[in-house]
Order: C-alpha cells, then structure tokens, then sequence
C-alpha cells in the first residue's frame, strides 16, 4: 500500500505546467477610480483577452503576473475581447498601468 501511495503521489508532483499565450492588448490609457482602482483602457492588438491568467509588461520587464477581476467593453460586463477592439481590463493586486504597457493572456493547463 505504501509504494502504491508512493507512486501515485510522484505522480501528482510531476505534472508539467503548460502557458500558451492566448492575445495581447496594449494599454492606450489609464483611469483612475477610487473604488476600483486603475483601469487600463486597452486596445487588443493579437488574438483574444478572455478571463484568465494575465501578465502585465512594460519594455519586455514582468511586472505582474495574476489573474484579471474585470473585462468591460464599453460598460459591459464580457467574457473576452477579441482582436482590434478596445475593452478596460482591472487586475486583482495591480494598479501602476501607463500607456504603452503590454497585457499577455495566457491559458495554463497542467499535464
């Protein structure tokens, strides 16, 4: 029984995590709100923003890497964005968006 516990836990450790990069968007601008915090208002240039796993880059630097709490187009409430439109995005625990940053969605499965 223990080798058979043994074996079954060695397994659950070596599952490979897989990220496949889903679109990117790029902030164009940024609104300030008291309740929510900072709004990135953003514009998808590849792919499709769904709710998801996000990194939030600026000049090729990682600043965030979490999931996002709020994805609007206009004043609705969305499940994704797709390419060439715009949308404002809010990250759970991230608020220092400027101009120009790069929004990644990501996918992450394990295997």
């Amino acid at each position: 029984i223990l080798n058979d516990l043994e074996n079954v836990m060695s397994g659950m450790y070596n599952k490979s995590i897989i990220e496949t990069k889903i679109g990117e968007a790029e902030v164009r601008e940024v609104f300030k709100f008291s309740k929510v915090g900072a709004i990135a208002g953003s514009y998808v240039t590849d792919g499709k923003l769904i709710r998801n796993h996000v990194v939030v880059k600026r000049k090729d630097k990682e600043l965030y890497k979490g999931k996002l709490s709020s994805l609007k187009r206009f004043k609705d409430d969305v499940k994704q964005v797709e390419t060439s439109y715009e949308c404002g995005i809010v990250t759970d625990g991230f608020s220092q968006y400027e101009p120009g940053d790069i929004i990644e969605c990501f996918d992450i499965r394990e295997e």
